[in-house]
């Protein structure tokens, strides 16, 4: 599910952006810019959340819960 969100994120917010840039800018401000999508630095920052969240889950599941929530007793 979160990567659906994320991607429907990306996918509205680059729309959204496109509007802006080639509607409202020239509309409103009168004046255009380009559009430079960089594709390196957000791919290396996903690759680095990806790979923490499975080392993460990872180490979560091997390491059992130590103190019952309910009594407070360890197990």
């Amino acid at each position: 599910m979160i990567g659906i969100a994320t991607a429907w994120g990306t996918l509205l917010g680059a729309t959204i952006a496109m509007v802006l840039i080639r509607r409202v800018n020239p509309q409103s401000f009168h004046w255009t810019m380009e559009v430079s999508w960089p594709a390196g630095q957000p791919a290396a920052a996903a690759a680095l959340l990806a790979l923490g969240a499975a080392r993460g889950s990872r180490r979560a599941r091997r390491c059992p819960t130590r103190r019952c929530a309910r009594c407070g007793r360890i197990w």
